[in-house]
Order: structure tokens, then sequence, then C-alpha cells
């Protein structure tokens, strides 16, 4: 059986952080309000709010919108429309300026799985103040749009990179592509194609060099090809797992500082249940010989989704059996750190699809659309979040209670950490890319950090101990 995705997971911000074995859970809340028929699109953080793309609102299932999102999970204003009508838009954030990029192509809820066939691709820009940026512009035409999914966002730093799959002139999804895109709109060079031929589903991760795309090929196989952050192709097509039982659903992959984690299906025989596997690969391409297994076919899972915190992977998948959104906590050998537990408990007649869609903001934020499975046209309930994170983390934010707190902030070249600590720990300082800009060892008691060489704009520190981490944001202005 064929599951659609329902919503591409946008690699938005990794900072570091810590999971202990016990994870605490916020309170559910709405991301589409009592808008019903909603699909979710991609989620990127600006260090003060996310803002995730909605296909469907109160008036169309097709009207396209943005809602801003608060990190108590509060809607932030109210939904801003973009006045157009087509795919859920995937989302990127600059530093600045949000990127929105859509299909003109309307996919319908559950599709049946149909594919929704092709697309022009557009993009648009928005400030973190909701203002749009700029006027709408072209970045592909004949692209195609495989269930509700219009491609790949990601910022690097320097550009944007767009991956989509184009037509194959037969009626049927082609080869995977990618595009670079400026911070003003323009598009930097000419596509690139990523797969020697048509491919199904598609994720991809940055390691701060390169791209890992990962994608299906026959329904079976599950590839990769690394691409530079200036849109080069390095290498060939590699294979990552060569098993021949249909792999044809989401695949996901998530980077964590040395090493990619890969996550696919694979059906044991036709019509016997599906495995949920994982493997890693190394930013050099060495796939780990290891097959890990996330969830076996007693569950029927589907549709894995990965994040890395800074410390360890949380794998989340639906449990059709259950009718539940679980997760699992993976240190970076693959070894699970907790017991399986529910992120999206079942309702009567109702189903949760979807999982974990970001690390940002020092803690994990999880979003599901609800359906009514026992209707027959599968009416869409809406769509809704959960934040996720380990106790201290939240102890430490509700309570301001820090083991360690920085002045002055916002910053201009010095600050000063002052550590309720005796001990000497370590301190990393990582941009809103999740690159490490900056670390060295944080004395007892106090210690001045010179932060006159980065550039203004949101940061992440992380102080580390034996027994704890610790993280918190920093703001440098001049």
């Amino acid at each position: 059986m064929k599951i659609q995705k329902l919503f591409k997971l946008a690699f938005a911000i990794l900072v570091c952080g810590s999971v202990s074995i016990h994870m605490t859970q916020g309170q559910e809340f709405t991301i589409s309000g009592n808008c019903n028929n909603s699909i979710p699109g991609g989620v990127a953080f600006d260090g003060t709010n996310y803002l995730i793309g909605l296909c469907g609102d109160a008036t169309s299932d097709s009207n396209l919108t943005v809602q801003f999102i608060s990190t108590v999970g509060q809607l932030a204003g109210n939904r801003i429309p973009l006045g157009e009508t087509g795919s859920a838009p995937v989302v990127a954030f600059d530093g600045t300026n949000y990127l929105l990029i859509w299909g003109d192509r309307y996919v319908a809820f559950l599709d049946n799985g149909n594919d929704a066939g092709m697309t022009n691709i557009y993009g648009r820009f928005i400030n973190t103040s909701g203002g749009f940026v700029g006027s709408k512009f072209t970045i592909a035409s004949s692209a195609y749009i495989k269930g509700c999914s219009i491609g790949n966002l990601h910022f690097n730093g320097t550009n944007y990179f767009f991956t989509y799959r184009e037509d194959n002139g037969l009626g049927n999804i082609g080869p995977v592509y990618g595009q670079l895109i400026s911070i003003s709109g323009s598009l930097s060079g000419s596509p690139i194609q990523i797969s020697s031929g048509s491919v199904g589903d598609v994720d991809m991760a940055f390691d701060g060099t390169n791209y890992l795309v990962v994608f299906v090929v026959n329904s079976q196989y599950i590839y990769g090809q690394f691409i530079s952050a200036t849109g080069n192709l390095v290498g060939t097509n590699f294979s990552i797992d060569n098993s021949t039982n249909p792999s044809d659903n989401p695949v996901s992959v998530a980077f964590g500082r040395s090493q990619y984690l890969v996550a696919f299906h694979d059906e044991q025989s036709t019509g016997s249940g599906w495995n949920l596997f994982a493997r890693f690969v190394s930013s050099s391409g060495a796939v780990g010989t290891n097959k890990i297994t996330i969830c076996d076919s007693t569950q029927s899972p589907m549709i894995p989704t990965l994040a890395y915190d800074g410390t360890n992977y949380l794998s989340a998948w639906i449990s059709m059996s259950s009718k539940q959104i679980k997760g699992q906590i993976m240190d970076t050998t693959g070894t699970s750190v907790n017991n399986e537990y529910v992120i999206f408990d079942s309702i009567p007649g109702e189903l949760p699809l979807g999982g974990v869609i970001t690390y940002s903001g020092n803690k994990y934020l999880a979003a599901c659309t609800k359906i009514n499975f026992a209707k027959s046209n599968n009416t869409n309930l809406g769509i809704y979040g959960k934040f996720l994170a380990s106790s201290t983390s939240i102890n430490e934010n509700i309570n301001d209670n820090y083991v360690y707190k920085i002045y002055p902030n916002p910053a201009n070249d010095i600050i000063t950490l002052n550590i309720n600590s005796n001990e000497n720990m370590a301190f990393c300082i990582y941009n809103v890319y999740g690159t490490l800009v900056k670390s060295g060892i944080a004395k007892q008691n106090q210690q001045q950090i010179n932060i006159g060489d980065l550039s203004d704009g949101i940061y992440f520190i992380e102080i580390k101990s034996k027994e704890w981490t610790e993280n918190q944001k920093l703001i440098i202005e001049r």
C-alpha cells in the first residue's frame, strides 16, 4: 500500500541541546484554528516565532496562507493569505526574511494514492512581521507534485536550496532537480539534475558543507547524492539500502554534526506489513553496515520522521495499529535511550498523520493532521502541534532558573557568562543554521567571550558539563 506524504518536513535550524531519558511534552495546540481541511507545508523558526505554510482555509480548500506560532504554542496573529491557490508552501528563514515556495496545482487532502501532476512553482518572501517583500517569482515550470509535497527547501547561510521533481514526459514523476536561490529571489545558475532517473519520495539535510539528498528508486532502493552549498554534484548517486523489498513510501534524513541518519520503509513482502529502518551515512558518503530497526511490522508503522537536537535523534512514526504517533530517542550509535512514547494519541474515529518536523528554539516541534477515518471521504479535522523537550529544558525555560546567564543580551562585541558552577565547562556558539561558529572552555564563575568577529543576528550558546547541557539564545546587534 502506498501512503502519500501529507506534508514535507522542513529541515530548519539545528541547535545544540540535550535529551534526557525522560521526554516532557507540552500541551497539544491548534495550528489551523477551527478550519478543517487544511494541509500543512513547511515550517521554519526565526528565533522568536515559527512560521508554517498552510493549504486550505475557511473559504476554500485550495487557498494558501501562512501562520505564525509562538514558542509556547499560541497563534501569533491571524493567518496571512498569499492570495494564491495551490500546494501548501514550504518555508525557510535566511536571518532576515522567510522564503515561501508553492506549486499552483491544488492537491486534495488524502489524494487516494494519485499524484497531483504538473505544476508551476513560485516563490515569495515575507518578513518576520508578516509583510510581503517583493512580488512572487517563478522558480520552475513543468514540475511534478507527488502527493501533497511540492519539494524541499533549506537555507545554508548564503543561498536557499530547493529540490523538486521535473516531468519526464511520460505523465509520471521524473528525476529530482535542485535549484539555488539567492536572498534577493534570483535563481543562481541553472537547475541541477540530482538523480540519474525518475525517483519516488525525496528528502534532504545539510551538514554545513554539503547537502545529502535521499530518494527512492524503482519503489525499492534507497539512494543518496551529495550536493555542495554552491549547487554542484559531489560524486555520483550511491546506494544507501539495496533491499529488493518494496520501499515506496516517504524517506526522512537528519544530520547530527558528524553523520546523517536516513530512515525508510521496507515491506517484508507484498501485503505482509512494513518495517521502519534507518542507516547512518557519514559526511564523506560511507554507509553504515548496520540496519537499525526504528519500528517493526507489529505496529504497521508508516511515515518515519527525524530531527536532531545536538546530542540525540528523535525518530517518530505513525502506528497504524494503535492509530497514534509515537516517538523514541536514539543516540548517535542508533541505540534507543528511552522507551517509545506517544506524541499524539488516538481518539475514537480519528487518526493523526504527521510527526516531528523540526528541532529549533531549544525544543522539538511535532505536528499532525487529524482525519476522521470512519467517514468515506476521510474528513480532515484540522492541524495540531505539540512541543517536546527534556524536563530540565522546560523547567529552565519556565522558571528562568538558568545554570548560566548571558549579559549583555543583546550584545555588541563582548559577552560575559555568569556560571552558577564551580567547574570548568565547554561552550559552543551556533548560528541559526546550526553551524558551529565559536567554541572554547568556560571557566568557573565568570567568563568573557569576544564576539566581535560574529555578524549581527541570532545565535545559540551551549554550555555542557559531564552531567547536563543547557542552551540559551544570544542576539548580536550593533
